[in-house]
């Protein structure tokens, strides 16, 4: 029937207000990283949380909340917001990078942190750059100082474009 609705443009109740809290959603996850961005956090995270309340199955505001977190040095919470992205949205890279990140920041497990990190670099994303300097400090960290080397020309190069 929403099918069959959505094709004639006939009205469905329940269509409209999921497009509305998804819409609404868009709209505050926007207005949250515009509000990390010039250094309100408390707002932000008030923003992306009503985001993740309007759209559940979202990942962008649960990757914005442990953005956050891992700004503010609260690792598990870090933690636990990328895991939930992670979950709504495998392969996220913002999600993927974020957790690669708190797992170097704990020392902790650096082949997960790598598996997490050539993940999101396999991905589209405009963090690139940030993904590479996590992929150089896990290398870096590792030993691996030719992969580190190769990784630094890598961002160079991807810098210039």
């Amino acid at each position: 029937m929403a099918a069959l609705c959505l094709a004639v443009g006939c009205a469905h109740p329940g269509l409209g207000g999921r497009k509305r809290d998804l819409d609404k959603a868009r709209d505050e996850v926007q207005r949250a990283e515009a509000s990390a961005r010039e250094g309100r956090p408390e707002e932000a995270e008030s923003l992306y949380r009503a985001a993740s309340k309007d759209d559940p199955a979202g990942a962008a505001a649960w990757v914005g909340l442990g953005d956050l977190a891992l700004d503010a040095g609260r690792l598990p919470q870090a933690r636990k917001a990328y895991r939930r992205a992670l979950y709504l949205a495998p392969h996220h890279p913002g999600a993927s990078n974020g957790l690669a990140r708190v797992l170097l920041a704990r020392n902790e497990d650096l082949p997960e942190a790598q598996r997490l990190a050539e993940d999101a670099l396999r991905q589209e994303s405009p963090q690139k750059a940030r993904i590479l300097d996590t992929l150089f400090e896990i290398y870096r960290r590792a030993g691996r100082y030719g992969d580190a080397q190769s990784v630094s020309f890598a961002h160079y190069w991807y810098g210039r474009r």
